[in-house]
């Protein structure tokens, strides 16, 4: 699994976590009609408190790592196939001259 998919898929679980997690904080908050006072206390439970530092978490993940996805992508050079490349080199020498026929399939023969 290459990084950036490794990275995708610890961020959807973290954010799966954190989505059950904020339910079940919401769903068992004291109601807004019965007690006004308490009504936006729902983080005091367990879940709740926990909710929020998964969603902190979640957020300075995706900020961080979106930046150094950026910085890797725009430094990222393009870059051939290192057997085209290869082949490319070798019919440029034989054409200069450089290398016998001999040599030439023999080499050929090593880059497959």
């Amino acid at each position: 699994m290459r990084p950036t998919q490794l990275f995708l898929v610890l961020v959807g679980l973290l954010a799966t976590v954190a989505i059950i997690m904020t339910i079940v904080a919401v769903a068992n908050a004291p109601s807004f009609v019965t007690d006004p006072f308490t009504a936006w206390a729902w983080w005091h439970s367990g879940f709740g408190l926990a909710a929020m530092i998964l969603w902190m978490v979640l957020f300075w993940g995706l900020l961080i790592g979106g930046v150094i996805w950026l910085i890797v992508a725009l430094n990222r050079r393009e870059v051939t196939a290192g057997g085209d490349a290869a082949r490319d080199i070798l019919q440029q020498r034989y054409a200069r001259g450089e290398i016998t026929r001999e040599q030439y399939d023999e080499m050929r023969r090593e880059l497959r």
